[in-house]
């Protein structure tokens, strides 16, 4: 059982990595950083002796504050006559989220 939540949980951050195109809409991030959230919920419900806790927490964090800024930096670049650097800072936001996500649920992903 507890298994089979963490390949979901490496399923959802697999497409997270992936999401490196500027096609990529940052409401999809939020989403999948959602799921994550409610299997680390279940995992903690079923195995109390993990940490899954401090792990929830900081990915919540994570999820308030890099996935806000890569949802504000998309649509800031996606206005009528944005700059080109809008574009840059979205990618620069985005890579920030992803980079962080991996950090905060490093410990769960399987090598």
């Amino acid at each position: 059982m507890k298994e089979e939540y963490l390949r979901k949980i490496n399923e959802l951050y697999n497409e997270i990595s992936n999401m490196q195109s500027l096609h990529q809409k940052p409401y999809s991030l939020e989403y999948l950083v959602k799921q994550i959230l409610d299997l680390i919920n279940q995992l903690n419900e079923i195995d109390d002796g993990e940490h899954y806790s401090m792990i929830h927490s900081a990915l919540y964090h994570t999820l308030g504050k890099e996935v806000y800024y890569a949802d504000y930096s998309y649509k800031m670049s996606i206005k009528k006559n944005a700059a080109k650097v809008r574009q840059h800072e979205y990618k620069k936001d985005l890579d920030n989220a992803i980079r962080q996500i991996h950090y905060d649920i490093f410990s769960l992903l399987e090598k």
